[in-house]
């Protein structure tokens, strides 16, 4: 997957130095709207959030060391959700400016890693809205709770691509800063675009 995002930024820079105008857009994990809830339901955040609803057992990303190691200055349980509504307006205004030929084509991050709650904040929050969850350590959640899961479960398909033989949560959080790219939509007067929007208990709900 990484690989063909390379392949296709690198016939952008192609056309770019043909004379075509282009610009890069690099979203980060696109969530549900912050506006309607509205989502890909198969998504990798959906799936892990309604596969452990299913399933009633959550894996305790604050007890067990070795799930919240940090990575740089983050921890390992931090997300990074670019609701898809922020991510789509942003383009269509991004896409709107008067280029200026440089060397490189404009690139923009669209990720919101600032605007993001922590999974653990996640599970919390599904504890408040009615369901229960049992918490076990991470490390037990996944060589027992997910050996359990059945392909009913929307988890089953992450289980050996992400979570089989890890010690430690998968990271979700992004580690380039989007600041030029809000500074860019400020610049352009779009408000609602330019502040990183914010990821919290109502949306998820």
């Amino acid at each position: 997957y990484n690989q063909s995002k390379w392949v296709a930024e690198r016939r952008v820079f192609a056309a770019w130095k043909r004379g075509f105008d282009v610009m890069i857009y690099r979203p980060g994990m696109i969530s549900a709207s912050c506006l309607s809830g509205a989502g890909n339901v198969q998504d990798f955040d959906n799936r892990l959030l309604c596969g452990i609803i299913l399933s009633g057992v959550a894996p305790d990303l604050c007890s067990d060391p070795s799930s919240s190691q940090s990575v740089g200055t983050q921890t390992q349980d931090e997300m990074d959700m670019s609701p898809v509504n922020w991510v789509a307006d942003s383009i269509v205004r991004l896409s709107q400016q008067p280029q200026s030929r440089g060397v490189l084509p404009p690139t923009f991050h669209l990720t919101n890693a600032r605007g993001s709650p922590r999974m653990t904040d996640i599970l919390r929050w599904v504890g408040t809205f009615g369901y229960k969850l049992r918490f076990v350590p991470y490390q037990k959640w996944c060589l027992s709770e997910l050996s359990l899961l059945d392909e009913s479960n929307p988890i089953y398909p992450l289980v050996d691509a992400y979570f089989r033989g890890r010690i430690s949560f998968p990271y979700r959080h992004s580690r380039v800063s989007n600041q030029k790219t809000l500074d860019r939509l400020n610049e352009l007067g779009y408000t609602d675009s330019g502040a990183a929007p914010q990821v919290n208990e109502r949306v998820i709900h």
